[in-house]
């Protein structure tokens, strides 16, 4: 009798996988392709670019940018190429650009370490392009400890 029943169980499953109908989910996806000539790329900085040589607590720049040393921090307020070396243990980079244009942050042999929730701010800019220049070590810190949910990254941008 066991057998019989194990027989039919059997049969039961096997006629029931058969019936099965197959089913297939499709996923719709969608391709957004930009043409190359739309998409804003890093470029060697030219004579045209800003220099910023980070020294500890202070800067030197050279170049015609709108940049500013305040309190600890250093604002960029104008578009342009903004190129950073060095070491610096003061403040943050913040970004609060008052003309139109690309503002272009080029870290070249650059470390930054703030007690700050961000080493790099971008708080109000029309387009920002961060890059690294070839074979060079660059460091961003942030020591802080911070509750801001606004502030999550020692990077930061957001679009408001």
């Amino acid at each position: 009798m066991r057998k019989l029943m194990m027989l039919a169980i059997t049969l039961i499953l096997f006629l029931s996988g058969c019936m099965a109908e197959e089913t297939t989910n499709e996923i719709a996806t969608e391709t957004i392709t930009k043409p190359l000539e739309a998409i804003t790329t890093y470029s060697d900085w030219t004579d045209e670019a800003t220099m910023v040589t980070l020294n500890d607590r202070t800067i030197s720049v050279e170049g015609d940018g709108a940049i500013t040393q305040q309190d600890a921090d250093i604002y960029i307020r104008t578009s342009g190429t903004y190129v950073f070396s060095g070491e610096y243990n003061a403040g943050a980079i913040i970004v609060d650009q008052e003309d139109d244009g690309v503002v272009r942050l080029v870290l070249n042999g650059a470390s930054i370490e703030t007690d700050q929730p961000t080493a790099i701010h971008i708080e109000q800019a029309d387009e920002t392009i961060l890059s690294v220049a070839p074979e060079t070590d660059n460091t961003l810190i942030s020591t802080a400890t911070t509750k801001d949910e606004d502030l999550t990254a020692v990077l930061f941008s957001r679009e408001t």
